[in-house]
């Protein structure tokens, strides 16, 4: 019986851990190769913008999930002028050096 309450409390234990990634990324006109300021960054397109690109074009967030494995983060990026583009960071692969964002 004892052995099977420290089993339960294990598992409970793991499904409740918690998953840190950090992701940066800085994002760039693919014409013009200069950074854009200003890009909005959000879960999905209809959700709250959680952060934007300062004037060097850097992004900067922490990601949290929770459960017994890491889920990836999925991020859309928007600007007026340029294709919004939705990127899946991994939580092996915590960031993206660069994302190229396409003028419309």
């Amino acid at each position: 019986m004892v052995r099977l309450f420290f089993l339960a409390a294990f598992v409970l234990g793991l499904s409740a851990c918690h998953c840190y990634q950090p992701i940066s990324c800085v994002v760039i006109d693919s014409e013009r190769q200069v950074p854009i300021e200003g890009v909005s960054v959000r879960y999905d397109r209809n959700s709250a913008a959680i952060g934007k690109t300062d004037q060097a074009g850097s992004f900067s967030f922490a990601h949290r999930s929770g459960g017994l494995w890491c889920s990836p983060a999925k991020l859309v990026f928007e600007h007026p002028g340029y294709l919004s583009d939705t990127v899946k960071f991994d939580a092996a692969h915590d960031h993206l050096d660069t994302l190229q964002f396409i003028p419309l």
